[in-house]
C-alpha cells in the first residue's frame, strides 16, 4: 500500500461520490490491473483498511501511464 487517502465528500472539481477512503498502489507496470496477483494484493489492502476504519475504501493502481 503506497498511499491511503481520505477525501472529503465535497472535493472541488471531483465527480460526486468520489469522497471517502482511497487505497492507492503505485506500480511500474503499465497494466497492473491485468495481473490477478496484483489485483488480489490490492483487495487485501482494501480489506485491511476496511477492518481498521470500518468503511470500504475505493482502490486504484497508479502508473506512469494513466488509463
Amino acid at each position: 500500500l503506497d498511499r491511503l487517502v481520505k477525501l472529503p465528500d465535497d472535493v472541488p472539481g471531483a465527480a460526486p461520490g468520489q469522497g471517502g477512503w482511497w487505497v492507492l498502489d503505485f506500480k511500474l507496470d503499465s497494466r497492473p490491473g491485468d495481473d490477478p496477483a496484483l489485483r488480489a494484493q490490492l483487495q487485501r489492502y482494501a480489506q485491511a483498511v476496511e477492518a481498521a476504519v470500518g468503511e470500504r475504501p475505493r482502490c486504484a493502481f497508479v502508473t506512469a501511464r494513466p488509463q
